[in-house]
């Protein structure tokens, strides 16, 4: 299965990822030589600080961007065991960090929301979701078994941070041997969902969602009418949103802010449309996954001029978990 690197955005201030037909380069700036630095999801635009520090909007760590270095191309390697995985029979993940040119060595991972390797797979139709996390095996290789509930193609975005890099996101698909299911179709916006006992609405501020701007996204949910605030972290939050586009070729992971028991999150699209997005949060000791279906609509820079402010992620944090691809 010929591998596809995305070139990618990550775990997130959050703009979307897209993925292209070619690895990301990662240029290393050597030891002693000047530095200039910008946030990775260029959450400021074009802005660079002459420091190291944290983005003052998405608070990920400001990361070098000139210099003579050498070029790094990283790969995800991607096995089934099975070679042919069938429906409703478990199958081992394998995914093996690999540096071009230099495929004997290990590539070690930094930890990101407590996770190495942060997996997320998705059918074709983008009616089913998993979010995984493989764990490291003494090869080099991260493994994790999954079973898929039918036969069809699935989509499987691989997000990490190699230590001494960039954040990385790169898509690959597996085909599942089997019977398939009917098609699920989205096309129109659902921002409420009942989630086990939990009713789940996404509310964007000026109740819509553009292109260009940086949108506000608050997070409600009640329990009998009652608003549920006691929210338990999980990878080192207080929740977890993945967006990816109807096409599956962008791929967005964006992070709360817990303010009073009130989540808020901030997400930037490259394109309109239609998008899957998929919410997590726990309570006592429970993990709930809530489904949403949003519209994205072509918007001008600055539209959505709101009093909030962006949200603040994790150091590596992505790509734009805000990953993009193209």
């Amino acid at each position: 299965m010929k591998n596809i690197i995305i070139f990618c955005l990550t775990m997130t201030c959050f703009i979307l990822v897209s993925c292209q037909e070619k690895k990301k380069v990662e240029v290393s700036v050597s030891e002693g030589e000047s530095k200039t630095y910008a946030c990775p999801m260029k959450c400021e635009g074009e802005k660079t600080y002459a420091v190291a520090g944290k983005c003052p909007v998405c608070g990920m760590s400001l990361e070098p961007i000139n210099g003579d270095g050498i070029e790094v191309l990283y790969d995800m390697w991607l096995t089934t065991m099975p070679e042919e995985p069938q429906a409703g029979e478990p199958v081992i993940l394998a995914f093996t960090p690999k540096i071009e040119g230099r495929e004997s060595e290990q590539v070690p991972l930094d930890e990101v929301h407590e996770k190495k390797l942060h997996v997320i797979v998705v059918s074709d139709d983008l009616a089913w979701y998993r979010h995984i996390h493989p764990e490291f095996q003494a090869d080099g290789s991260y493994t994790i078994q999954e079973t898929f509930p039918a036969g069809g193609e699935y989509i499987v975005f691989a997000d990490y941070h190699p230590t001494g890099g960039a954040n990385q996101v790169e898509r690959r698909t597996v085909t599942i041997k089997g019977t398939a299911k009917k098609r699920e179709e989205f096309k129109e916006a659902s921002l409420t969902t009942t989630t086990d006992v939990y009713k789940v609405t996404l509310k964007p501020a000026g109740g819509k969602l553009l292109t260009n701007n940086m949108n506000h996204l608050g997070v409600v949910v009640t329990k009998n009418g009652k608003a549920v605030t006691d929210f338990e972290n999980i990878m080192g939050a207080k929740g977890h949103l993945v967006i990816i586009s109807g096409d599956g070729e962008r791929y967005l992971h964006v992070h709360p802010e817990e303010v009073d028991g009130k989540l808020d999150m901030h997400a930037r699209f490259d394109k309109p449309g239609i998008y899957r997005a998929f919410f997590q949060f726990q309570t006592n000791g429970t993990l709930h996954t809530s489904y949403f279906t949003l519209n994205v609509e072509e918007g001008k820079e600055g539209e959505l001029e709101t009093s909030h402010g962006h949200d603040h992620d994790h150091d590596h944090d992505h790509h734009e978990e805000d990953h993009q691809h193209n």
